[in-house]
């Protein structure tokens, strides 16, 4: 049974464990003068062990607040109830933190009434969660309006290089697109992604939906992470998967873009239901996990590489689409205004027998945008083009991973 006594001695030793591990990356770039606001919970969301954890403890380190943190995920407290509450109010109390940190709040039942109780008390509230359990667009029928969300993502390339210590280059791009950015790949290597997978799949989707089919969705899954770059419907998947019907498809396609495992980007039109309905281009969330648990000749180069540049291009826009009339351009980025930034076409390799494929898709996005700046990335490549009548940058990706992440 809990006591009082016994939280007091869990939570002190739970913060007493909030220093700094052996190599940790400072990310509280993510955290702005306003990351913390009066009458809202800020919550941090991301794919599982992407470092939202970590986060949370260095801003709590950063003591701007006295804060109070509690991680729910813990043996110990797997009685705590919505009644046990009565006890963490007292506990509070004690402390009188003005910063309340909760780790894996979803394992309480009815949480979200707790935090609206601690909102209206004057507490400011940042919460972190299994992505499946704590997703932003689920909460607004929980605590209706009263939340801010903040993306967290694996490490980008200049965060690998600082947690790294290496240089900008081809041979450490070289690795970070064979590891990606999961801390612990970094650390430990491609079998610790095989482990992640199976986790994300099965905690975070399988028991939270109550799939039956695991087998079925496993292998669906699988079939997504061999084909990333391509575009995907559900009609056509049918016929590649055990899956019964085109429904279920769509059905797993919005678990697994749930749980951040993948995205399906769709194409561009002035139409809205001409997008919903158009075939989705399907992206992992790290391609080390591509790389991890695909045959390396069953996925295509390029569609990688198009791969690693669409997750720095998620972590900074939401608005991302492809462009196809009559010709293909992988990437139109647009604000959160509609304004169109960037234009990227990305191959492995420009050649006599692919460059007009590659440009011409280019030109027709570019001149339905001409505004936009154009990009053609490549693995090694470095040039300048002549496309319709504008000289275009040829990068290879490295480069423009750094460009695109300097300060402005």
């Amino acid at each position: 049974m809990l006591t009082i006594n016994s939280l007091r001695t869990i939570q002190q030793n739970q913060q007493e464990m909030l220093g700094p591990v052996e190599k940790e990356l400072d990310r509280t770039k993510y955290v702005g003068s306003d990351f913390l606001i009066p009458e809202y919970a800020r919550i941090i969301t991301g794919v599982r062990r992407c470092g939202k954890s970590t986060l949370l403890r260095q801003i709590i380190r950063q003591g701007t607040h006295t804060a109070f943190y509690l991680n729910f995920d813990d043996p110990r407290l797997y009685e705590f109830t919505l009644e046990t509450t009565q006890l963490l109010d007292l506990l509070i109390a004690e402390k009188q933190p003005a910063l309340l940190c909760f780790d894996e709040i979803q394992v309480l039942d009815k949480w979200e009434q707790y935090i609206r109780q601690k909102l209206d008390e004057g507490f400011f509230v940042l919460l972190t969660g299994s992505s499946a359990s704590l997703l932003s667009r689920e909460l607004g029928s929980r605590l209706t309006g009263r939340h801010v969300d903040t993306e967290l993502f694996p490490f980008s390339y200049l965060e690998y290089l600082e947690y790294t210590n290496e240089t900008a280059g081809k041979a450490s791009f070289s690795s970070y697109f064979r590891l990606g950015g999961f801390p612990m790949s970094i650390k430990y290597g491609q079998e610790y992604l095989l482990m992640l997978f199976d986790d994300i799949i099965q905690r975070d989707i399988l028991v939270r939906y109550g799939i039956r089919n695991a087998r079925a969705f496993k292998s669906l899954s699988l079939y997504l992470l061999s084909n990333v770059g391509t575009k995907v419907s559900a009609n056509k998947l049918l016929a590649v998967s055990d899956v019964a019907t085109p429904k279920s498809i769509l059905e797993y396609f919005s678990y697994l873009e749930s749980s951040y495992l993948f995205s399906f980007v769709p194409r561009y039109d002035d139409s809205y239901r001409a997008q919903q309905i158009s075939p989705k281009k399907v992206y992992c969330i790290d391609v080390g996990l591509i790389h991890a648990l695909t045959e390396c000749f069953s996925v295509n180069a390029g569609h990688v590489l198009e791969n690693l540049v669409f997750n720095e291009l998620r972590s900074r826009y939401r608005r991302i689409y492809y462009y196809e009339q009559g010709g293909e351009c992988d990437f139109i980025v647009q604000t959160d205004r509609h304004e169109t930034v960037m234009i990227i076409q990305v191959c492995a390799e420009l050649t006599i027998d692919n460059r007009r494929r590659e440009f011409s898709g280019l030109e027709l996005a570019m001149k339905r945008f001409p505004t936009a700046k154009p990009y053609v990335l490549t693995n090694n490549q470095e040039d300048m083009a002549l496309v319709g009548d504008r000289v275009v940058s040829v990068l290879p990706v490295w480069k423009w991973l750094v460009e695109i992440q300097k300060p402005t």
